[in-house]
């Protein structure tokens, strides 16, 4: 077999190897992934914990020292338009499509939000 008929067996292997790959659906698999990896960025993004107290701690049992770190979380306060929609804050909004507020605590917030647009109805 000559040089170039390998190379063109070569560049045939190939681009049915790239044909496969299109067909196969992994690039739009990986675009899909990779457009959902950048919203997760952008959620991120926004949130941020502050911490407000550390302090060294050591086990007299074990002699094992740590540093226990406890985090603030920023103050929301969502107001209502006329319509009783909140406001959108980054963080709050960013917490809650990263499914970072349990259902419980979501449920008190939808308990509460509630109750606030039923005080807008009033007046």
């Amino acid at each position: 077999m000559s040089k170039r008929s390998k190379q063109l067996d070569s560049i045939e292997a190939n681009l049915q190897n790239l044909v496969n790959l299109l067909e196969s659906g992994e690039i739009q698999r990986l675009k899909k992934d990779s457009e959902e990896l950048k919203k997760t960025k952008e959620l991120l993004s926004h949130v941020r914990f502050k911490i407000k107290d550390t302090r060294v701690v050591e086990n007299q049992q074990t002699g094992r020292v740590s540093v226990v770190v406890t985090y603030e979380l920023p103050r929301i306060e969502l107001v209502l338009d006329e319509d009783g929609n909140p406001n959108k804050d980054d963080f709050f909004y960013s917490t809650n499509m990263l499914d970072m507020i349990s259902l419980e605590d979501m449920g008190k917030f939808q308990d509460q939000l509630r109750l606030a647009k039923s005080r807008i109805k009033i007046k």
